[in-house]
């Protein structure tokens, strides 16, 4: 089987776009699945996306070869590292925080950043919990909003999901009280 660094070679040759741009878009796509997807798994959806067909062909000993196409039913080949160490840098996906009724989240920030993909443009916060449990994502929202606009990383922070409320025009919305105590600088 190809390597990813070959279909992205591949998707190179077939669409005349850069590497970076090929890694760019293979970086979203894992992060869109939540790195649900394999690497090579990725590089295949994003070659599809672009119309650079891979054709997989039964070979000696049952292995399995990969040739790619483009639109025009040209072939394609070669290798690619880049893809591999620019994935190295990636950091693993947390949990979200979907909280109960009554559920608290104690911690420390240990990461605020935005992301933007074809389908996320919002920021996050990784919290590191008080308890010695995994690092869990907060995703910002209207109750939030403010607490993203003033917290810092390293500041410690508690939110504490208080139920769902209906709002004057009908809507139904997650009640969140955050307290912020920020780190001693």
């Amino acid at each position: 089987m190809d390597t990813p660094n070959q279909i992205v070679d591949k998707i190179a040759a077939g669409t005349g776009m850069s590497r970076d741009e090929i890694l760019a878009k293979i970086r979203e796509e894992r992060e869109e699945l939540h790195e649900f997807v394999t690497l090579e798994g990725a590089a295949s959806i994003v070659a599809h996306r672009l119309g650079v067909m891979l054709d997989f062909q039964e070979t000696s000993g049952n292995q399995v070869s990969r040739s790619t196409k483009n639109q025009n039913g040209g072939v394609k080949m070669e290798v690619f590292d880049e893809i591999e160490k620019e994935l190295e840098k990636a950091q693993p996906t947390r949990p979200n925080w979907e909280p109960k009724e009554g559920d608290t989240l104690v911690g420390q920030i240990a990461r605020i950043d935005h992301i933007k993909t074809e389908k996320i443009d919002n920021d996050l916060m990784v919290i590191k919990p008080s308890d010695g449990s995994e690092e869990v994502t907060v995703w910002k929202s209207q109750l939030v909003r403010e607490l993203f606009e003033k917290a810092k990383l390293g500041d410690n922070v508690g939110l504490k999901y208080l139920g769902k409320l209906k709002s004057d025009a009908g809507r139904t919305y997650k009640n969140i009280k955050w307290v912020l105590k920020p780190a001693q600088r």
